[in-house]
C-alpha cells in the first residue's frame, strides 16, 4: 500500500542548496522495459512552462525531460529564449539529473523582462519549441505544500508494451501556476534517511498529479508491477523555491 507520510513544511525562500548541479549514474537505474519507441528529437511534451504559458516569473527556470537511447538522453540541447526584438538570452543547465530519462533545468542568463512574449528555440536560433509571457515581476516566495500522496499503481496494456504508473496527487499552491516535484528515489525508508539515492528526477505536476513510472514507450522510471520505492519528496516552483515533503512510498503491487 502507498503510504502518506507526515509533511515537513519548512520552506526555504532561496533556491534549495540540495539542488546543486548532480549526476546520478545511469548503472544504478533499473533497466528500462516496455517498447523501443522513443522519440527521435526534443519536442513541446518534454518542456515545462508549457507552450502558451502566461504569467510567467522573470526568475524561471525552464524543465526538460529527455529520454529515449544513451547516445539521445547524452546531447545537450543548445536553447535560447528570443525576445520581440530577437536578441537572445542563454540558458545555463543548473541541474542536471539521471533517471530513466534525463532531467535538465535550465536558468536564463539574465533576467527576463515582465510583461514580454518569449519564443524558445535552439541556438542558433532555427527550431521554434514553445513560447512564454512572463508576467508583472519575479516568484519571490516557495510553494504553499498541503499534502502529497500517492495513489493506486495503474497498468494499461497496449500493443507494444504496457504502461505502468503511480500518480502522485499534490496539493500545493505558488505565486505562479508551474509546481514542480522532486524526487530522490532509493531502494528503502533507510536508504532515503542515508541519502542513498539509485535516481533523482524533477516531474512537472498537472492537474494536481504528477506520474511515476513510464508509458508504453517512455517515461521517468521502469516501473513494474510487485516493487517498492521510497522517495525523498520536495514541492518546487518554477524559480527553485523549495519545500522538503518528507518520504513516501510508492508502491506497484497489486492491491
Amino acid at each position: 500500500m502507498n503510504t502518506r507520510v507526515p509533511l515537513d513544511m519548512r520552506a526555504s525562500t532561496t533556491p534549495s542548496r540540495s539542488l546543486a548541479l548532480l549526476v546520478i549514474v545511469a548503472s544504478l537505474s533499473p533497466a528500462p522495459v516496455g517498447a523501443n519507441c522513443t522519440p527521435g528529437a526534443l519536442d513541446l511534451q518534454d518542456v515545462w512552462p508549457r507552450d502558451g504559458a502566461t504569467g510567467v516569473p522573470t526568475n524561471t527556470r525552464l524543465l526538460i525531460h529527455r529520454h529515449g537511447t544513451d547516445a539521445y538522453r547524452r546531447q545537450t540541447p543548445r536553447l535560447a529564449l528570443y525576445d520581440p526584438g530577437g536578441r537572445a538570452t542563454r540558458l545555463r543547465i543548473v541541474l542536471d539529473l539521471e533517471s530513466r530519462q534525463r532531467t535538465l533545468v535550465l536558468r536564463p542568463t539574465r533576467a527576463l523582462a515582465p510583461s514580454t512574449r518569449y519564443e524558445l528555440s535552439t541556438l542558433p536560433r532555427s527550431t521554434r519549441l514553445a513560447s512564454i509571457t512572463t508576467g508583472v515581476g519575479p516568484d519571490s516566495t516557495p510553494p504553499v505544500v498541503r499534502g502529497i500522496e500517492p495513489e493506486s499503481f495503474v497498468r494499461t496494456e497496449f500493443g507494444c508494451g504496457p504502461a505502468d504508473q503511480i500518480p502522485i496527487r499534490v496539493s500545493a499552491t505558488d505565486d505562479s501556476d508551474a509546481v514542480w516535484l522532486r524526487l530522490r528515489v532509493a531502494r528503502s525508508a533507510a536508504d532515503v534517511q542515508r541519502r542513498s539515492f539509485v535516481g533523482d528526477m524533477v516531474l512537472p505536476v498537472e492537474h494536481g498529479l504528477a506520474e511515476f513510472g513510464h508509458g508504453m514507450c517512455i517515461g521517468n522510471w521502469a516501473l513494474q508491477p510487485g516493487q517498492r520505492w521510497f522517495a525523498a519528496a520536495a514541492v518546487l516552483d518554477s524559480a527553485m523555491h523549495a519545500v522538503a515533503a518528507g518520504t513516501i512510498e510508492l508502491d506497484s503491487h497489486a492491491r
